[in-house]
């Protein structure tokens, strides 16, 4: 991206030159256009507004041949720039420019990149060589951290999380309870708890999130959510159960999930009717004047 773009492009948006913006970002690469997006994050939300609706549509449908789909909980501009980030921060990891590709990363993140989030716990599994009791309740609060991601996706982005609980639960077990048996059993329910919890919130949300199942997996469906390569929630749910035999717990999860299901199926009817009543007060952020 050179220096005249910004200027160039944010000049346009602010005299509402929606018309010359689309014709002269549509000529950009998708790399360009995403490096562009995170250097200029106001311009971007600015970008993500009504009048490009239509450029972000067609570029998402041309990023994969998998063709993205159009996901309820992220916007076709952050699927769009997210996925591109996420690609350049693998061909940066791909020549060893392990900085770079960490910028790129964090970058996807901050756009709620699925792929960008999978790779992240990948990684910080595979950082478990000799866990502790430490790094299990790092892990675990990373994880509870991406919370709100998981509530974007639906039914990947808890899957995610479980796969997550899940290989926390396997670290513990090459811990040794003996020397902390009271800490290693509360990370272990704790732990046991989440995992049944993600489970059931993503298979209450799993008919609301068939375009984000779509994008999540490559149009390849559950198979590739999980280390067992299981089709459906339900065999998950009954996997987990064979492996940790805690019915007391598992319920306790799935009343906890009903209930917070019900909280978000709230807040989205009450953020659905909040975004129609404030979408005009979008457009007034082009008629502030220049700074």
């Amino acid at each position: 991206m050179t220096d005249e773009s910004s200027p160039s492009i944010g000049d346009l948006l602010h005299e509402e030159a929606f018309e010359a913006v689309i014709d002269q970002l549509s000529s950009w690469s998708a790399s360009k256009l995403a490096e562009f997006c995170m250097k200029s994050p106001d311009l971007y939300e600015m970008l993500k507004s009504n009048p490009f609706d239509g450029f972000w549509q067609a570029r998402r449908q041309a990023i994969s041949k998998y063709a993205l789909k159009a996901q309820n909980g992220v916007c076709d501009a952050d699927l769009t720039v997210g996925h591109t980030l996420y690609l350049l921060a693998q061909r940066e990891k791909a020549q060893g420019n392990l900085e770079h590709y960490q910028e790129y990363l964090n970058q996807a993140l901050n756009c709620h990149s699925i792929h960008a989030a999978q790779t992240w716990v990948h990684e910080i599994v595979i950082a478990a060589n000799k866990p502790d009791l430490n790094f299990i309740k790092t892990f675990a609060a990373i994880l509870y951290s991406r919370e709100s991601l998981a509530k974007r996706h639906g039914t990947p982005g808890y899957l995610l999380l479980a796969n997550g609980y899940f290989h926390l639960l396997n670290s513990l077990s090459q811990i040794n309870k003996e020397e902390s048996s009271h800490e290693w059993q509360t990370q272990y329910e704790g732990s046991l708890f989440s995992l049944w919890k993600s489970l059931y919130l993503a298979r209450q949300a799993e008919n609301q999130s068939i375009e984000a199942i779509h994008n999540a997996y490559y149009g390849c469906g559950l198979k590739n959510s999980n280390p067992f390569s299981l089709d459906t929630i339900d065999a998950m749910i009954e996997k987990c159960n064979e492996l940790h035999d805690a019915p007391a717990l598992r319920e306790r999860a799935r009343h906890a999930a009903a209930l917070a299901g019900k909280q978000e199926n709230a807040f989205t009817l009450w953020a659905s009717a909040q975004a129609k009543a404030e979408q005009s007060c979008k457009q007034d952020v082009f008629k502030s004047p220049k700074l």
